[in-house]
This record gives C-alpha cells, structure tokens and sequence, in this order.
C-alpha cells in the first residue's frame, strides 16, 4: 500500500491490492491510520485492474469502505465459475468496452496464437484399470493424467518446438504428475513451495540461456507471469473445468511478438480421450475459440 503526495498537494495516488483493503483480520496501528484515511477522503477515480475478483465477498466490501466518482474496471478474463460475474453490473457498472483478441491480433498488438485440443488415446492396461467400477475419483484422475501416450506426446511437442528455438511453458495443476513429467524429462519446475530466489533464477535462465527453453509449472504461474519470450503452452493438467484458468495461461503467450509468421505462439490442451478429462475440456475450451484438433 502507498500514498504519495506531490508539493503538499491535495492530489493523492494510492496503490494497493485487493487483500490489503479488504483484510478483515487484526492490523498495525500505522495501517488502520493509512484505511481511515482512505475511508474519509472522497477519491475521484478508483482503478480496479483483475476487476473480475471483486464479486468476491471477501472484496466486494472495498466497494463500501471508498468513496468515489468514478470506477472503472479492467480484466482480460471476465470470466467467474459462479454466478456473481453480473454483480459487476451495480459494484462497478455496466461494461463500456471489449476488444476482441482475434482483431487485436491481425493488428498485431496481441502473438497470433494457433490452439489445439490434442486427444491421446489412453494405452491398453491404463485404460483397463480406468474403468473398473470401484474406482475413486482420485485413482481415475491419476491414471489419466498419467497416460503413457500423454507423456509421450508432451515429450514430443516439447523436442518439436525446442529445435525451433521456442521457448515452452508447460502447465500441471497436480504437483504429482509435475513432479513425474519434470523429473523424467529433466527440465526444472516452479510449484507453490518453490523459493523466491529459485524462482528468480529458473525464470532469469529461462528468459536469457538459449540451453533452457522449457520449464515446468503449476497453478502459480496462472497470474501475474511476465515472461514475454514464452510463445508456447502446453497443459498436462488443468482446476477442473475452470475457463478463467483456461484464458489466463492463454494469456502468457499472447504478448506481441516479433515473428512474422501466420502463427507465433501455440497452446496445446492435452486430454486423455474417453475419460472425465474430455469433459472438463469442453467446458474449459469455451473461453479459447477457434480451436483447432489433433
């Protein structure tokens, strides 16, 4: 959170998160201070960038504690998996504007991303064990994020695009199948208990050494990424059939690039066929269109 003020000027900008003004726990002295402050002063205009969370009811309460004329909301992903998106329609207003990324492409302000649902068939004795009747959920989602030909088809895409000198990202939200797929291809990942400082250095690697073109990567490389020199996704394992998730990884390849070929960055869904995995995708695929199938 900061407050700066110019010359003693009744000007103020103020810069904060989400969870700091809306934090209901106990605070420092110095920080009820700063949200009275904030609480009586009438702002003239309040940005809210990912306004897509504010429905949330741990934020929709800042909309109460800041006074203002005028709020304007920005997201790539105005996209929620319940049915508050419509709250933004009183929290904030009615949306003015939204650009079509197909446009913003041909225009070249967006990467011309080329997106595939790649089916692989499950192997013979995970497809025998995948349908016994006694099944856990759990068992199943092992055996089809585990599929023999899944792995083999995420090595292959990642020999493919690494001798065209691209730079991949490949996504898992289960930390077993990422530790495995990382593991036994020898590539480093980034997951929740991953240091800072290792972060930094994987990433750095990444960006600048022409040897290091793939890294793995759970859900916490979903937001605030910026690796500009990333052109290709591929998804190992997804949250079920969230289309906000499916939108926001698209989102890591589409700054614009220097290529000028027809298409610069790519994204690969990989599905296990005939398998629950085949629905979450569907569901998932609604936010990324003009796909096309392997």
């Amino acid at each position: 959170m900061l407050i700066r003020r110019k010359n003693n000027a009744a000007g103020v900008v103020l810069v904060t998160t989400y969870s700091m003004l809306g934090c209901g726990g106990n605070r420092s002295q110095q920080s009820k201070n700063i949200i009275e402050e904030i609480q009586n002063r009438e702002w003239g205009l309040i940005l809210m960038d990912e306004v897509h969370v504010t429905p949330a009811e741990s934020f929709r309460n800042i909309i109460q504690i800041t006074k203002s004329h005028c709020k304007l909301g920005l997201t790539a992903t105005l996209l929620r998996e319940d049915d508050k998106i419509s709250d933004l329609n009183f929290l904030i207003g009615p949306k003015l504007y939204e650009a079509n990324w197909l446009n913003l492409a041909k225009c070249g302000y967006i990467a011309k991303v080329e997106c595939f649902e790649v089916r692989c068939e499950m192997t013979e004795s995970f497809a025998k064990y995948y349908y016994k009747k006694e099944n856990s959920f759990e068992r199943m989602q092992a055996l089809y994020l585990m599929n023999p030909n899944k792995f083999r088809m995420c090595e292959y895409l990642i020999q493919y695009h690494q001798r065209r000198g691209d730079k991949i990202i490949v996504f898992s939200d289960n930390l077993f199948t990422l530790t495995e797929y990382a593991t036994k291809l020898r590539k480093p990942m980034i997951y929740g208990a991953t240091s800072q400082a290792e972060t930094s250095i994987i990433l750095e690697e990444f960006k600048t050494n022409p040897n290091v073109n793939t890294v793995f990567m759970s859900k916490v490389g979903d937001n605030s990424l910026d690796i500009p020199e990333a052109n290709v996704i591929i998804e190992i394992s997804w949250h079920g059939g969230s289309r906000r998730q499916e939108a926001q990884r698209l989102g890591r390849i589409l700054r614009a690039k220097k290529s000028k070929e027809k298409y610069n960055a790519f994204f690969y869904s990989l599905v296990s066929t005939h398998t629950r995995e085949m629905e979450f995708a569907a569901k998932r695929h609604a936010a990324v269109f003009g796909r096309s199938r392997l």
